[in-house]
């Protein structure tokens, strides 16, 4: 998904006057995400409540997007409450600055899509990929911003099929759900429409670490590894709880204020390849970042996700993944059979120790690697404290 093209999100938050740019926000078995923009408008009936409230001439004037897959009843109230829910500061503000913000925040509420999925309503689409989509939206109940996002049923389903699928989106969607970690996004709902299920997630501000190699080619050491062992951390925690993320990559690593890191998308990968059972073409996680076993069709655990935080940790380092093809098949053979370069030969200024660290962490026999996510980052953090 290219950069310039979407706001920068979280699971990802979004930052709504550009104070950074676009976030990477990738389906799980994607290696990049399409952007969509729904086509067609229509008129927003005006009714008392608008006529009452003195910013929604604006809206009524404006066109709204329709999308014929999500229910589009008229959601005039979100704006209201926008408009009309200022802080003590507006309200004590003098009647011409007051107009001012009123104004200028109608303007930003009439842009906002007018539709919804269950309860919560959409503000914006982020992106689409081949599951489904993934939306900026409100939840009214509990006046927050959220981010939501869709699995798709394939056409051809069948209504068994579909009940099964349910079943294992919401299985999985609970024991992610049950992970209250500082350092993983919060999943707060799971729900189903007739065509598809969706997962309702945390709202954050930052930039994931896809957007900031491409901005900075590769992190100062110290700074990987403290990143790095803020993933560790993550993954200690959910491998404890019986949850292996699948798809460890840099666009699902999301860096806040102060280099504070939100993991995300945990088990994601896994509810998307539950559509391979109807549907083909489907592959677990994103090829890059794959793990030998993971490759082969073998029985995966939490270290196929310590050889794909290797990989992140690599390319953090070195600017560059350790292994790269010109083809599926041939980026496959070399995450299974051939050896990487070691980072030091790569960047001189490396210490000769992450060569260890790393070629432990990438080793094709999974009894080979570090055996939890405990023990990588005790490595991790042995490498950062002799840096000083």
């Amino acid at each position: 998904m290219p950069s310039n093209s979407v706001e920068s999100v979280q699971a990802h938050g979004v930052l709504d006057h550009g104070a950074a740019s676009a976030v990477d926000y990738t389906l799980p078995i994607d290696d990049e995400a399409t952007l969509s923009q729904a086509n067609g408008t229509e008129a927003v009936a005006q009714t008392p409540l608008l006529a009452s409230s003195p910013a929604m001439a604006l809206i009524a004037q404006r066109p709204v997007t329709a999308s014929p897959e999500i229910q589009t009843p008229r959601l005039e109230a979100r704006a209201v409450h926008i408009v009309e829910n200022r802080t003590p500061t507006e309200s004590h503000a003098t009647p011409a600055s007051a107009t001012l913000q009123t104004t200028t925040r109608a303007m930003e509420v009439s842009a906002l899509t007018v539709q919804r999925i269950g309860r919560y309503i959409i503000e914006k689409e982020l992106a689409q990929g081949t599951t489904g989509k993934i939306y900026k939206t409100w939840d009214p109940k509990l006046d927050r911003v959220v981010v939501l996002k869709t699995v798709q049923y394939g056409i051809s389903t069948s209504a068994a099929e579909i009940a099964a699928l349910k079943d294992r989106i919401y299985r999985e969607a609970r024991a992610i759900a049950k992970l209250s970690h500082p350092n993983i996004v919060i999943v707060y709902d799971v729900d189903d429409q007739p065509d598809f299920s969706y997962l309702v997630m945390e709202y954050l501000e930052g930039h994931d670490l896809k957007q900031v190699l491409e901005r900075e080619y590769h992190l100062d050491c110290g700074r990987a590894l403290e990143i790095v062992a803020q993933v560790c951390s993550a993954m200690e925690y959910a491998h404890r709880a019986g949850v292996f993320h699948r798809d460890v990559k840099p666009s699902n690593i999301m860096l806040l204020e102060q280099d504070e890191v939100k993991v995300m998308d945990f088990g994601i990968a896994k509810i998307s390849n539950y559509l391979s059972l109807t549907q083909t073409g489907r592959v677990l996680g994103t090829p890059s970042y794959m793990a030998p076993e993971q490759i082969e069709g073998q029985a995966t655990d939490g270290r196929a996700d310590l050889f794909s935080l290797g990989i992140v940790l690599y390319e953090l380092l070195v600017g560059r993944r350790p292994f790269i093809a010109d083809s599926l098949a041939a980026l496959a053979y070399k995450i299974v059979h051939k050896a990487h370069m070691p980072p030091s030969l790569e960047n001189v200024e490396l210490p000769l120790e992450l060569d260890e660290v790393l070629n432990r962490a990438l080793a094709k026999r999974p009894d080979e690697r570090y055996q939890n996510a405990t023990e990588l980052r005790e490595a991790v953090l042995a490498v950062r404290a002799k840096l000083g």
